[in-house]
């Protein structure tokens, strides 16, 4: 069992529904995409402006962030990251792995079919 979580206003919220009691005496794995299993610097390079907040420019960063959650344009998995989360899933015998991201509801369509191509199972599908 796998899910997804995004920051949706100050709450998270899952890719697929869910009840806690499912999740009640389960094991969990947590871990977090970016940094993690996904290698978004070269989005986060292209898209986010680091000049506007550097010179205090709060709207123009934000908008400028807000562009880069819409998209998982350039984004690479991380294979160290993964066989680690694969491989700490497997020793501790979890019963679901939980992925969390900031990216947003924003870059929801975006992230899950960039899961769904490089990483089938953070979405649902085997480890």
């Amino acid at each position: 069992m796998s899910f997804l979580f995004y920051l949706r206003d100050d709450c998270l919220v899952s890719n697929r529904e869910y009840s806690m009691d499912n999740l009640i005496g389960k094991r969990i794995g947590v871990y977090d995409l970016d940094g993690c299993v996904v290698d978004s610097s070269a989005r986060l390079k292209k898209y986010v402006d680091t000049d506007a907040l550097a010179a205090g420019d709060y709207t123009k960063y934000t908008h400028s962030f807000y562009a880069y959650g819409q998209t998982s344009e350039g984004d690479v998995p991380i294979s160290k990251g993964i066989m680690l989360v694969q491989a700490l899933a497997t020793m501790y015998q979890v019963d679901a792995l939980v992925a969390l991201t900031s990216r947003g509801e924003v870059g929801r369509e975006a992230t899950e079919a960039w899961l769904q191509r490089n990483l089938p199972w953070a979405t649902g599908g085997d480890l």
